[in-house]
């Protein structure tokens, strides 16, 4: 399964007259080819197109109060646009301190954007929104049918009942959620007395809290002496070298890292990508370099160069992690000929690296090691 929830956005502009018919067949059309348990079949025509839908009694009212919340937000306010989502998920055991859990994961989320109008011309309009209720039906069987709609679709373990995957439908008209069912994310229901519930001193002990002191360094030295798995090259976007510890990463890893490199085709602002250390003096430990361009500081434009930053060193972590890299260091990134304030950089740097020690990908690096070249680096960090 793809662990990426996919999107698909259904666009539709209604009438009052028909609005609610529209919109109950392409709830009904979309949870046809998503429940995938024990359904009955049936069909509705609206404005002269055919559409599947589920005959069970539970879910076509469930469908019904959701038509209605829509109706009765666009009819209760001057704005006649809404949003009605349906959201399928899965549910994933989830280890808590003390007991097995369950979280339920989305996996794919259906956008209805519908925007209801008055239109003298009925005929036309009629005709037009039967050729937009057409291709709504067109988008639900395309994606449904298609290579990437039936990989998103994960492991079915349980067929009883209408579906084995929860799901939620949810209605927002002028940016307000008329009604949303929350997910239980897999909170434990049991009942813990007050003697069962762990000290942090315990979590550290039994490291299932880990100290962010025991996992980053700080080194005044050259990167390209450090035994490590693999270290971060602040580069520029064509990866050819450069000067600073760019030049300095190809000067020690010698000219094969050049010609891997030269097979990247380059790299984006924030971006990674990683190379063999080939020569590099501690090549028997340091077995890899990532790349990773960052931006250079602009006073006009100091919250979106935050973020390149930050996805410098994000970025290089996540690639270090899927590639078993446990032990990591940076430079500082962007703080020489690309001017980004040291101060600011630094607090960056440290934040993002606190902030994936803390995500479930932390556990996969043991040391970040952040080097410094001067004293000045130093004494900010």
């Amino acid at each position: 399964m793809d662990s990426t929830q996919t999107r698909i956005t259904i666009d539709l502009v209604l009438d009052r007259l028909t609005a609610k018919d529209v919109l109950r067949a392409v709830l009904h059309s979309i949870l046809f080819h998503r429940l995938f348990g024990t359904i009955k079949p049936q069909t509705m025509e609206v404005l002269d197109v055919t559409m599947p839908g589920v005959k069970d009694a539970q879910t076509e009212q469930l469908i019904e109060e959701k038509v209605d919340a829509f109706w009765k937000g666009v009819e209760s306010g001057a704005n006649k646009r809404g949003q009605i989502t349906v959201i399928f998920a899965e549910k994933r055991p989830k280890k808590t301190w003390f007991s097995m859990g369950e979280e339920e994961i989305p996996w794919e989320n259906w956008i209805i954007n519908a925007e209801v109008r008055t239109d003298k011309d009925r005929q036309t309009f009629n005709m037009n929104l039967s050729t937009t209720l057409s291709n709504a039906l067109l988008t639900i069987l395309t994606h449904t049918s298609s290579e990437r709609g039936r990989a998103v679709v994960p492991l079915i373990t349980n067929s009883s009942g209408i579906s084995p995957f929860p799901f939620r439908i949810s209605v927002k008209v002028a940016g307000v959620d008329f009604i949303r069912e929350p997910y239980d994310f897999g909170m434990s229901k049991e009942y813990v007395p007050a003697s069962k519930m762990p000290t942090l001193r315990e979590l550290y002990a039994e490291r299932k809290l880990r100290s962010h002191l025991d996992c980053i360094s700080l080194v005044q030295a050259d990167i390209t002496t450090l035994e490590v798995d693999v270290i971060v090259n602040a580069a520029k976007s064509n990866l050819l070298g450069g000067g600073g510890v760019d030049g300095a990463i190809h000067k020690a890893a010698g000219p094969r890292l050049l010609q891997a490199c030269n097979k990247l085709n380059g790299c984006a602002v924030g971006d990674a990508k990683i190379t063999k250390g080939y020569d590099l003096p501690a090549q028997v430990y340091t077995l890899y370099v990532i790349h990773t361009v960052g931006p250079v500081y602009d006073t006009k434009n100091v919250d979106s160069k935050a973020e390149q930053l930050a996805s410098c060193y994000h970025t290089s972590l996540e690639l270090a992690a899927r590639n078993h890299l446990r032990t990591i260091a940076f430079p500082t990134i962007s703080t020489g000929a690309y001017r980004y304030p040291l101060e600011d950089a630094t607090k960056i740097a440290l934040y993002t690296a606190r902030q994936f020690l803390s995500s479930p990908s932390g556990d996969e690096i043991d040391l970040i090691i952040f080097t410094m070249f001067d004293e000045k680096e130093k004494r900010v960090f």
